[in-house]
């Protein structure tokens, strides 16, 4: 880290800190509190009031500790880096989507999710069993995602199991291979806490909803039957900690 580095990161920890503390002081006053910052508050809307602001200050507050964090900062809960400086990662398996390593770039705020498509586990309905969940496994073909439908996909933080799914990122394209599907996402401005949890290695596991368009029954040599899905449109992507594997699939 350079001096000028340094720097930034002392001025950036001290702003943080001061946001976070007038997020917690809004949070706090009651409904006696008739003016926050010099402005008068309608009773009956005081309290939405106090927690949008609240949230702003905690927005901006999230801007700060993103930049610290692509700078090297690391904050109580992270994961220890190993010697050397790399981060211990946590290898999501073949059968899940992921961040791809070293794919971040703090200059575009965008990085790649591989999809990688071999079988997975799913289920079909079978209308002769009436009409039970059979379970398959399931083969997306790479060069059968809908290019077209890529700009209305959904991005959400899912990294909170107990808070709202907010969408945060947005898709802007894919290059398919005959092992998978490279996806380009870029995360919005706004959402600090994302980019930096993305810079850190926290986010790491994706999940995927998606639609099968064209698919092959093919009975397959294990337990269950394979299915090929020739065609499919990609729907969402949900971002998880690198340790929810069990989430994202």
């Amino acid at each position: 880290m350079t001096l000028e580095e340094l720097n930034e990161a002392r001025e950036l920890a001290t702003r943080r800190a001061e946001l976070l503390q007038e997020a917690d002081d809004v949070e706090k006053r009651g409904a006696e509190a008739a003016h926050l910052f010099g402005h008068k508050f309608d009773l009956e809307m005081e309290d939405v009031l106090r927690m949008a602001l609240a949230g702003e200050l905690r927005r901006r507050a999230g801007v700060s500790e993103a930049r610290l964090r692509e700078l090297g900062i690391v904050f109580p809960g992270d994961a220890v880096p190993l010697p050397g400086g790399t981060a211990p990662e946590i290898d999501p398996g073949p059968k899940h989507a992921f961040i791809q390593r070293n794919s971040w770039n703090r200059e575009t705020g965008e990085f790649t999710v591989w999809v990688p498509c071999t079988p997975a586990r799913s289920w079909r309905r079978a209308e002769a069993l009436g009409e039970a969940d059979v379970e398959v496994d399931e083969a997306l073909n790479p060069h059968g995602i809908e290019p077209d439908s890529l700009g209305a996909v959904t991005v959400v933080d899912a990294t909170d199991r107990n808070a709202e799914w907010r969408e945060c990122a947005t898709v802007l394209g894919s290059t398919s291979t005959d092992e998978g599907v490279a996806i380009r996402v870029w995360v919005h401005p706004y959402n600090g806490l994302v980019r930096g949890a993305v810079a850190a290695g926290d986010i790491g596991a994706v999940g995927i909803g998606y639609e099968c368009l064209e698919e092959t029954p093919v009975r397959g040599t294990g337990d269950r039957p394979l299915v090929n899905v020739h065609r499919w449109r990609l729907h969402e992507l949900r971002l998880h900690r690198v340790d929810t594997l069990a989430e994202a699939a």
